[in-house]
Parts: C-alpha cells; sequence; structure tokens
C-alpha cells in the first residue's frame, strides 16, 4: 500500500468517525464532549487531505497548516476530556503546542527530519497529556470506555516516539510524510487503529456515564419512593392517632360524648332491624363534688380514671361500647345480642367492682368511692329512639342516686312504642 493510498483510508476513516461522533451527539444533545471530537476527527481528515497534496500546493498549506491541524486535533482531544471530567485545564496546555507549531514550522521548512522530530515530540506530549488526564480521574470515571481511550492515546504516543527514534538513529531517511518505508506503514496503521479506539472508547465513555446517572438516579428515585412511603405510613399513622383523639376522652381514655352519640345511633338502628334487646347503663360516681372539694381535682381525676379502668374491663364483648358521658358520668352501651338480665348483671358488676377500689373517701357514707347505676333495657323497634332508652337509663340513675346511692335501679323490659317511663326498681 502507497503512502497516497493509506492517507485516502485514513481520511475517510476520520470522516466516518466524525459522521458518526455528529450523529450520536444529534440524538444526545445533552453531550457536549462528541461535537468536540467530531471537529477533532474533521481537522485530522483535513490535515491529512493538505499531507497528500505536498507538492502541489504550497507548503506553508501543506506542511505548515496541515502539522498545526494534527496538533489541534489532540488539544480538541484533551479539551473533550476536561469537559467531560467537568474540570478546566489551563489555556496554555491546550491552544499552546498549536502556536508552537505555529511559529516553529515556518521555520523548519528545509529541514524534513527536524519537522519530524519536533512534530513527533509535541504531538506525543499531547497525546500524552490527553491520557494523563484521563488517568486521574479514573476513580470519578465510570466503566471501561476510558481505559480504550487510554490505550488509544498511548499507541499515538508509541507511533511519534517510534517515528522520533528512527529518524535520529538514522533507521530510516524521512525527507517527506509521503515517503515510503516499514516504519510510515506502521505508522499509518497504528494512527487508523487509534482513531478507532479512541472514538469507541470515547462513545463506551459517555454510555457508560448516562447508564450510571440513569443507575442512580433509578436508586435515588427508589429511596425517594421509600421516603415518601414512609411519611404516607407516619402520616397514616398521624391520621389514626387523631382520629382516636378525636373520638377519645383524653382524660380516661374511653369513648367521648361525642362519639358515643354517633354510636348510639348507629347501633339502635342495627337493634331495630333484628329487633333485639337494647341496654344502656348510665353510672354516676357517688359525692363525687364533695370528692373534689376536699381531696382536690388531681385526686378527682385520678379517681375517674381508675372508675373508667372497671368500666372498660367489664366491656370487654363485642359490641360492648363504654365512654364518658360528662364530669363524673359514664356510660355503657351493652351489645344487642345481650338479655335484659345481663345488663342487671353487669351493673351490679360496675357497683361491686367500683368499690373493690377502695379509694377513700371520708365524706360518703361507705367511707370510699362508690358507684349509682341506671339500667334500662328495651326490645328496640322503628317506632322507639335511642334518646328514649337513654332518658329511661337516667331517670333509672336518678332513682338509684335517691335511694341512698351505691346501688342500681333498672327500667322494667319493654318496648318503646309508647314510650312510657319505667317504674324504677332498687336493687
Amino acid at each position: 500500500m502507497t503512502a497516497a493510498a493509506s492517507f485516502l483510508l485514513i481520511i475517510l476513516v476520520s470522516v466516518v468517525l466524525a459522521i458518526a461522533l455528529a450523529v450520536v451527539s444529534y440524538r444526545r444533545s445533552s453531550t457536549q464532549v462528541l461535537p468536540i471530537w467530531a471537529g477533532a476527527l474533521v481537522a485530522h481528515a483535513v490535515a491529512y487531505v493538505l499531507f497528500s497534496l505536498r507538492g502541489q500546493i504550497s507548503d506553508v498549506w501543506s506542511i505548515v497548516l496541515a502539522n498545526a491541524l494534527i496538533a489541534l486535533v489532540f488539544s480538541l482531544f484533551s479539551l473533550g476530556i476536561v469537559r467531560f471530567q467537568q474540570r478546566r485545564l489551563h489555556p496554555a496546555w491546550l491552544w499552546g503546542p498549536v502556536a508552537v507549531v505555529l511559529l516553529l514550522f515556518p521555520l523548519l521548512l528545509p529541514y524534513g527530519t527536524a519537522r519530524i522530530v519536533v512534530g513527533g515530540a509535541i504531538f506525543s506530549v499531547q497525546s500524552a497529556l490527553a491520557a494523563l488526564l484521563l488517568w486521574q480521574w479514573r476513580q470519578q470515571t465510570p466503566g471501561r470506555g476510558q481505559y480504550i481511550l487510554i490505550t488509544g492515546f498511548v499507541l499515538v504516543v508509541l507511533v511519534f516516539i517510534l517515528r522520533c527514534v528512527t529518524t535520529l538513529t538514522g533507521y530510516v531517511t524521512m525527507k517527506s510524510i509521503l515517503d515510503d518505508n516499514p516504519v510510515q506503514y506502521l505508522s499509518f496503521l497504528i494512527i487508523i487503529v487509534g482513531l478507532m479506539l479512541l472514538s469507541m472508547g470515547l462513545v463506551l465513555m459517555i454510555y457508560e456515564r448516562l447508564e450510571t446517572a440513569l443507575l442512580d438516579s433509578q436508586a435515588l428515585l427508589q429511596q425517594q419512593n421509600q421516603a415518601l412511603a414512609q411519611q404516607a405510613m407516619e402520616l397514616e399513622q398521624a391520621n389514626q392517632q387523631l382520629e382516636t383523639l378525636s373520638i377519645t376522652d383524653g382524660l380516661t381514655g374511653l369513648f367521648n360524648r361525642r362519639h358515643f352519640d354517633h354510636l348510639l345511633a348507629q347501633e339502635w338502628a342495627r337493634a331495630s332491624r333484628q329487633g333485639a334487646v337494647f341496654s344502656v347503663l348510665m353510672t354516676d360516681v357517688d359525692c363525687f363534688k364533695t370528692f373534689n372539694d376536699h381531696y382536690g381535682h388531681p385526686a378527682g381525676d385520678a379517681c375517674l380514671v381508675q372508675v373508667a379502668q372497671v368500666l372498660h374491663a367489664l366491656s370487654r364483648r363485642a359490641g360492648d361500647i363504654a365512654a364518658r358521658y360528662g364530669g363524673e358520668e359514664f356510660v355503657l352501651l351493652l351489645a344487642s345480642s345481650a338479655e335484659p338480665s345481663a345488663a342487671a348483671q353487669m351493673a351490679e358488676a360496675l357497683r361491686q367492682g367500683v368499690q373493690a377500689l377502695h379509694i377513700p373517701h371520708t365524706q360518703s357514707p361507705w367511707g370510699c368511692v362508690t358507684l349509682s347505676v341506671g339500667v334500662a333495657s328495651v326490645v328496640a323497634g322503628p317506632e322507639g329512639s335511642a334518646d328514649a332508652v337513654l332518658k329511661l337509663a337516667d331517670d333509672a340513675l336518678y332513682a338509684a342516686k335517691a335511694a341512698g346511692r351505691n346501688r342500681f335501679c333498672s327500667a322494667a323490659p319493654q318496648s318503646l312504642t309508647a314510650n312510657r317511663p319505667c317504674p324504677a326498681l332498687a336493687r
């Protein structure tokens, strides 16, 4: 293969690779490196066009400008690398070699050997600089593409060192780049291989960075999704806590009056559809005002908490609803399956449970805190109402307190169709 044929092959390879990089750059507009390297390959092709026209055009064009373009190629390669690495390189390192070639080569026009040695030295330093830039940032650059690039630059360095050494030692005599000799052919072959390695390595390096960025983005997105899921769970827990607080009495932990009224209506509607027994127990702590006056409000609060614990402990069946009705009053709605006798038994158990606490109450006839209970059990029907049952239980409670406290009274089991008051029966 002649030098002219080698030039043609190098020109074609440079142009094809430049077009390929330009196309890839167009499809990935965010990549700034590819257009720079595409421009470098175009400059490389133009340089070899000028080399091939040696003797047909002025030496200023075919020697000085062509070698300046080769220096520009390596400067653009280095520029692309530092842009990829997102750092800066002193302009002297980038553009100094181009200026040196433009200044020296007009003086070296008569000296072919000197041009080969000086040009080889300059281009070797530029290639070594590009390889060094890649090597310094190898830890920050993911993937294998950078090592392909480094290999390509090392091959280029070796080519120019080979040309310099063989020229200085006289192994070959090269007066012009158009001379035909084994060193020239080997140089051209390595240049072609080097161009392919550089282009392939650059594209791979950019692809690997994009892939790594995508993986990082996916990992970040997963972390954010996990954080959002955690926040959603915490928000759900907070909402549940808020809902619990909105329906719970802050002192005793039982349902509050507002929520009890809501549940009372629901349970009445269910019992009405089934024609079931509907039982309500109204309770009141006996002589609680005198307890508060004598022992103080903190002791009164502690007393109510203990009474509520008894109420809660005894209302463990599914459907039983215990609530603080107001002040020292509590209310218990029994499940619709409970018989009237079960309501009376529950009332007595509540009374005994509170008395068994033995909370001191010197102002009470029994010397401890006691409980009065009113019980109302009815067969629910469409003509009655839950409020009427609640009124019956309250009347029964009043009767228990009027009868001497520390006891329960029951309204007789009946339907509420007539809404007649029930006679209170002492325990």
